[in-house]
Order: structure tokens, then C-alpha cells, then sequence
């Protein structure tokens, strides 16, 4: 984790966060989750080698829009996090302190510990609303939830994309006929579209692939699959995987690639950085970015682009959330993949399940869109089921083509 975390070196406003470096790696993984949820951290890790840190730190600080203390024991005896609440205080900044340890003693007690206690000044560190308990919170969501509602905070976070040109609001059913190829450049939200060949019918009978049209940007085009083209495992074995190493990608990206596109389709196809979010819910690590010219979509591309409100999506609690409309969620099978399937949903026997790149409650698990249809957040074993003769997870492809 340490290593992937980096500090926020942008012109936005940000947060500056004091800390011990014996706790770091869990501070690390807070900051990791902070800047996932798109909030922007400077700490120490942003100082360059080689370079005088005290002027650096305190300029930081003193530019910062609100600073954050980890208490701990080593905090609290360490000379240097004393000298940075006491730049804190004599630069006004608004604070928060989360206590990392289990503690009995009453917040205003560390008043002494930290040698303000006889100074008025300093008296206000502890107001009763400006602090948190770490272990106080079983479900780390909870924490984030409740930090988020910090009003300082809000103010170092990452701006919504105003460039989206699709809002759901004006999704639309569209009946029309299918656009092709030579229609790349005109295609709208929620159009859909004819774009390479894959097995379809009951015998494996070869027919163009319907995509539909879930983002348009200024450069690019994002595809859904209409259907679920086939019914994979995400891993073939039940172990402990993510997205950048799981079987799924990498079928995704050489069988099903070479398979279903031509030269011709394949040069309007992007390979693209495809990022890993942890699980907004259970906090599991859904491993690193990797390239990939075809993936699944993840949970927060659901609400991304089948929502109003993007960022809805870090206030969510059930495991099991509605998203977007039905007309999106909801993905029937071809025949071809109606016979790979052991799946039956005996409602609606033509819909299925469908996996996400997601890791869910664990890693053994990953995200899907239930038949019903809703985002599963506590995820499916990898290898569903585990002893069955076919997978059960349906395959709905996702490819950005240039426009």
C-alpha cells in the first residue's frame, strides 16, 4: 500500500495530514482511500529527495485548506507532530484529530499529553466536534462516511467531470435501427450500434455484435454489449484474485479480441488504462490499473454513467443496490450463451447475471449485476458455481472505439 499511495502535488485545494511514522502503513491506507473517494492528501511522501523538509513542510501546512492529526501514542511523544499542531493552530487552520488507538481516556485529557492544557489558546483543540475515533468504527465505510461530512473537507475534493455528455435523465429506449460502422462519428447516448462477430445462436451461429452507447466524449466512445455474449468463471480456480490477474481479462483480451473483431475493427478499438477502485463497501483491494482493450465495467462506472449523482455512489450501505434504469441493467443471454449457462432465473429465464471487474467482500468474490437487476457488492465466488458443469456468470463486454 505505502507504495502506491502518493501525495497530491496539483494547484487545488487539499488536506494536510500529520501523522507518526510508526503508524504510517495504516495512515497510508487511510490516505489511499481518502484519494480513491477523490479527495486530494498532501503528506510527507510529496517531499522530494534531497531537499530541506521543515520549510517544505511548513508551507504545505500553511497553504493547506484544513489539516487532519493521527493520534497515537508515538504521535503524542513525538517532538515533531507537536511543532506541526502548533504551526496548525498559528495558521488558523481548520482540523480534525483521529485517535488510532483504543483509548479510555476523554478526548480533552490529551490536552495534557500534547502539553497545551495550560494554555487557553490551545484549549479549543478539543470543541467535542472536531475529533474521531478509528476503532470506534467496525465498518470502515462508516468512518469515511462521517469524515466526508466534515464541511472543511469537502472543499479539498475532486471537482465532478463537467464534460459528461450523457446525464440520465435523457436516456431514451431507442428502438431505431442499429448504426454501423460508418455511423461511428455521429453516434448519441444510448444508440445502438453493430460492431464485430461472435457466436449468437443455439448451434454457435455467427452474428454481428449489438453494443449500445453508454458515454460519449470529445476523442472516444464507451460500449455496453446489449447482450450477454457468453457465461465465464471470472478466475477457473477459487482463489484469491482481481481483475488484472484473473482469467476473464485475459480471455477478454486475446480468445474473445482475436474472435470477434476484424483488422479493420481493431484499429478503431483503444487500448486504455482501465483503473482499480477498492470496494466502495468492504474496503477489498481490487489490485492495480493494467491496459486492457476490452473489460468490465466496475461499480463506479455504474453510477457514473447510469446516475444523476456519481458520487451517490460512496454514501451506499446495503450490499445489494438498485442502479440506473432497468433498460440498462437488465441483459438478457443469446442462445449461444443460454446453453453455456447453469444459470436459470426462473422469473425471467432469458436474463442473467453478469460479472464486473469489482473485487467484492473479498477476494475470492467479485462484483456482478444481479438478474433483478441489482449491483451485488458482496460479489460471487470467483468460480461459480464451484463444482457445476458450466459457469454461471454471463460475459457482457465493455470496449471504448475512437469516434
Amino acid at each position: 500500500m505505502g507504495e502506491n499511495v502518493k501525495a497530491y502535488s496539483g494547484d487545488g485545494s487539499y488536506a494536510f495530514v500529520s501523522y507518526s511514522h510508526d503508524d504510517r502503513n495504516l495512515v497510508h491506507s487511510i490516505i489511499y482511500m481518502l484519494q480513491d473517494r477523490g479527495y486530494r492528501i498532501w503528506f510527507d511522501k510529496g517531499i522530494a529527495p534531497a531537499v530541506e523538509y521543515e520549510p517544505v513542510i511548513f508551507k504545505k501546512l500553511q497553504n493547506s485548506v484544513c489539516v487532519i492529526f493521527f493520534i497515537s501514542d508515538t504521535f503524542l511523544n513525538s517532538r515533531w507532530c507537536k511543532k506541526e499542531m502548533r504551526r496548525c493552530l498559528e495558521y488558523k487552520k481548520e482540523f480534525l484529530l483521529v485517535f488510532l488507538e483504543e483509548d479510555t481516556r476523554p478526548p480533552e485529557n490529551y490536552l495534557d499529553l500534547l502539553g497545551f492544557s495550560q494554555n487557553e489558546e490551545y484549549k479549543k483543540i478539543i470543541d467535542g466536534k472536531n475529533h474521531m475515533f478509528w476503532k470506534g468504527y467496525q465498518r470502515k465505510y462508516e468512518f469515511y462516511e462521517e469524515l466526508e461530512r466534515w464541511g472543511a473537507f469537502g472543499k479539498v475534493r475532486e471537482a465532478v467531470n463537467e464534460e459528461k455528455t450523457s446525464p440520465i435523465s435523457k436516456i431514451i429506449d431507442n428502438t431505431s435501427e442499429p448504426k454501423r460502422i460508418d455511423d461511428a462519428h455521429v453516434l448519441c447516448f444510448s444508440d445502438k450500434f453493430l460492431f464485430g462477430r461472435y457466436p449468437t445462436g443455439p448451434q454457435g451461429e455467427i452474428e454481428e455484435i449489438l453494443w449500445r452507447v453508454i458515454a460519449v466524449e470529445k476523442e472516444r466512445i464507451l460500449l455496453l454489449s446489449e447482450f450477454l455474449l457468453d457465461a465465464k468463471n471470472f478466475h477457473k480456480e477459487n482463489v484469491e484474485v482481481c481483475w488484472a490477474s484473473c482469467d476473464l481479462r485475459k480471455w477478454l483480451n486475446k480468445e474473445f479480441y482475436d474472435q470477434a473483431f476484424n483488422a479493420e475493427e481493431k484499429a478503431l478499438i483503444l487500448t486504455s488504462q482501465i483503473g482499480m477502485r477498492r470496494n466502495l463497501l468492504y474496503g477489498t483491494d481490487c489490485g492495480a490499473e493494467i491496459e486492457a482493450a476490452v473489460f468490465l465495467l466496475s461499480v463506479e462506472e455504474l453510477y457514473l454513467y447510469f446516475t444523476e449523482n456519481p458520487e451517490s455512489a460512496y454514501y451506499q450501505k446495503n450490499p445489494y443496490q438498485k442502479v440506473g434504469p432497468e433498460s440498462f441493467m437488465l441483459a438478457k443471454y443469446t442462445q449461444y450463451a443460454r446453453e453455456r449457462t447453469s444459470y436459470m432465473n426462473s422469473k425471467e429465464p432469458s436474463s442473467g447475471w453478469w460479472w464486473l471487474r469489482t473485487s467484492g467482500e473479498n477476494k475470492k468474490k467479485a462484483a456482478a449485476v444481479t438478474s433483478t437487476p441489482e449491483v451485488n457488492m458482496k460479489g460471487n465466488l470467483v468460480k461459480f458455481p464451484l463444482d457445476g458443469p458450466k459457469p454461471a456468470g454471463g460475459v457482457r463486454p465493455t470496449i471504448w472505439i475512437r469516434r
